[in-house]
């Protein structure tokens, strides 16, 4: 433990200050591993921009799922392989996707609803409320 006096010196100092209740920094290493692509499209062979990534769950099943400019959700299984692609109600660019237990929800600048990744559909939740 500092005494008064060290703490004070310390303060002072402008030297760059470690906590004296961290332990040792640890070294982390990445390494890529697997890529996923969205399918091209079919007018220009080029791949739409992804606008969200999520990891979701259904039934108990993991999938990688990508949102994207033209209005499409890609879901992926766990190891990457690729399970298919649907567009959103509306058509509209998906502005995120949003995660909870068992649940997957898809927005735009217009709507938002559910996503049934089994079934490969959405499903907008129709809120009059909401202009």
């Amino acid at each position: 433990r500092l005494s008064r006096e060290e703490k004070t010196a310390r303060r002072a100092s402008l030297e760059e200050k470690v906590s004296q209740y961290l332990g040792v920094t640890p070294n982390i290493s990445v390494t890529f591993d697997k890529q996923l692509k969205l399918p091209r499209r079919e007018d220009d062979d080029t791949h739409p921009k992804v606008t969200d990534v999520s990891i979701a769950s259904q039934k108990g099943v993991k999938y990688f799922v990508a949102a994207d400019e033209d209005g499409g959700i890609t879901a992926f299984a766990r190891n990457g392989t690729y399970k298919g692609r649907f567009t959103v109600p509306g058509k509209d660019p998906v502005r995120g996707l949003f995660t909870s237990v068992g649940t997957l929800l898809y927005y735009t600048a217009r709507n938002f609803g559910y996503v049934n990744i089994e079934g490969l559909s959405a499903q907008r939740v129709k809120c009059h409320e909401i202009t």
